[in-house]
């Protein structure tokens, strides 16, 4: 070896300089000599490599660090059993892989029949998320009990809370309009039989299967490769949006039902400035393409004002229809707070229906 180590700079980075150096010069002279030269210079390599193991072996924080393997990313597919295009039902079969992850399972309310998803198309189950308890989130998950036993299903600790309150709501609504189709089918030749989905018992287990999550923290699926993380969404208490990831590098961000603005009972949904890369992206968008061109202080001063005429100029009384979770306990504060800053009398406020049972669960789980 041309070599010489007296000429060697001092420095452990300058003497790896130097062996590069030596590294590029021999394996040239291999390439492009012949005959003797050719057997010298690869005599010269093999000297090389036995002074460049020494020095490696004694300063390993010089050598390659090996090549990093990139797991390929997963086949991933989103199919809609539900909530597409419309409102309601919503319900979405993310397949990750060999793994089967449902995301919420909800009904259309309509006049004479409640609409459902299509989870006749699933064989396979292997978890289900629910991002809200609104029934048009959550009124089909006792029909999946019946389908497929037992799973695991994910969500918030103000869903899980809420859960049996919605159910059997939903149960009640659900057997008396099929005991209307029932009768109906009576008198039709040939008529399909109407039969339950699901009964009480499987409606009774849905929330001894719910594993309650808390926003910002990661949980594991039993699967063991994949896992999940709640995010705020405003909307209702406990509503969620979700990122679920995978060990290849598979993320998959569900916003949910989320509102941009706090309210008076829920926060604004609260989401991280950066998620990085996400690979799909479902996003909510009831009211994407609308303006709302009054600010939400100002309707609820022209509500308390039109409460207030209607109390004292006209001694009457006034009837607010809301839906029984989260509009209904953002009027009641509205109204209590009007009350206590002096813009309505004191005049007593009765609630009925299941909103006398979702009341002391916003107590228990507010924010």
């Amino acid at each position: 070896m041309k070599l010489q180590f007296a000429s060697v700079p001092k420095g452990l980075n300058a003497i790896m300089d130097v062996l590069r150096a030596e590294e590029d010069r021999i394996q040239k002279d291999r390439k492009i000599k012949s005959g003797g030269a050719k057997v010298h210079a690869d005599e010269e390599w093999t000297a090389y490599r036995k002074l460049e193991k020494a020095f490696l072996d004694a300063h390993p924080e010089f050598r390659t660090p090996p090549p990093i393997k990139i797991r390929p990313k997963v086949p991933l597919r989103l199919v809609a059993l539900g909530g597409s295009g419309e409102v309601g039902r919503s319900c979405y079969l993310l397949e990750l892989g060999k793994h089967r992850i449902l995301v919420d399972c909800g009904i259309k309310p309509g006049s004479s029949v409640d609409l459902h998803p299509d989870i006749d198309r699933l064989n396979q189950l292997d978890a289900l998320v629910l991002t809200h308890a609104h029934t048009d989130h959550v009124g089909w998950v006792p029909a999946l009990v019946r389908r497929f036993g037992k799973f695991d299903i994910y969500c918030s600790e103000g869903t899980a809370a809420l859960l049996p309150v919605m159910l059997q709501d939903c149960r009640q609504h659900y057997i008396r309009k099929l005991a209307i189709r029932q009768e109906q089918a009576r008198y039709i030749s040939n008529a399909e039989v109407v039969e339950d989905a699901y009964d009480d018992a499987d409606m009774h287990a849905v929330p001894n299967l719910a594993i309650t999550c808390r926003f910002g923290e990661t949980e594991v699926f039993p699967f063991g490769d994949a896992s999940i993380r709640f995010y705020r969404a405003g909307h209702i208490l406990g509503a969620s949006s979700v990122l679920i990831e995978d060990q290849s590098g598979r993320r998959i961000f569900f916003s949910g039902d989320f509102s941009s603005f706090p309210q008076l009972t829920v926060p604004a949904a609260s989401w991280p400035e950066d998620l990085g890369e996400i690979d799909l992206l479902v996003l909510e968008s009831t009211y994407g393409s609308r303006e709302h061109h009054k600010p939400l202080e100002d309707s609820r001063g022209d509500l308390v004002s039109f409460i207030r005429q209607t109390l004292e100029t006209r001694e009457g009384s006034v009837i607010l229809a809301s839906f029984g979770l989260g509009r209904a306990q953002e009027l009641l504060k509205m109204l209590v707070m009007a009350r206590q800053d002096g813009l309505l009398p004191s005049v007593p406020i009765n609630v009925d229906g299941m909103i006398k049972q979702i009341n002391p669960i916003y107590r228990k789980h507010a924010d």
